[in-house]
């Protein structure tokens, strides 16, 4: 990352050879390498090959979002009549996918298996201007059935 901080990818596979890849930033779904009709192996994830692209991109492609998946119009909302101001990342008009902060976080992860890496990060309170401390944990897992599963 431009500060220095190490982006780390994890690759899971099955018995088939199936292989997933996974990185730190935003714990990214980067690619997924299957066979197609006529068994040639190919990626079929729309990710990207370099670190810069993930960071530049402005996308959400393959990224863990929240705390908020869509849009919060006018970047409010209230909770028993609190009202709460957030991020307006979308034009200065609207909350988009919770402001970006997960997405553009680097998360921690340990492997579970070789068919399984999870991800997990802490959202503290005031972030992104959302109330509360939010502890997320994505488990990714590729099973022989050639199945990705991802477990919020």
């Amino acid at each position: 990352m431009p500060d220095g901080t190490e982006v780390h990818l994890f690759t899971i596979t099955n018995n088939n050879e199936i292989s997933a890849g996974i990185i730190t930033k935003g714990a990214t779904l980067n690619s997924f390498t299957c066979p197609d009709k006529d068994g040639n192996m190919g990626d079929i994830i729309m990710g990207f090959d370099t670190i810069d692209y993930h960071i530049t991109s402005g996308t959400y492609t393959g990224q863990v979002i929240g705390q908020y998946a869509n849009r919060l119009c006018g970047g409010k909302f209230s909770v028993n009549g609190t009202e709460y101001n957030v991020t307006k990342n979308e034009n200065g008009i609207t909350c988009l996918h919770g402001g970006g902060e997960y997405n553009s976080a680097i998360w921690n992860a340990i492997i579970v298996d070789d068919d399984a890496v999870e991800f997990s990060y802490r959202s503290p309170d005031g972030a992104e201007g959302f109330p509360g401390n939010v502890d997320v944990k994505v488990t990714y897992v590729l099973t022989d059935h050639n199945e990705l599963e991802i477990h919020y």
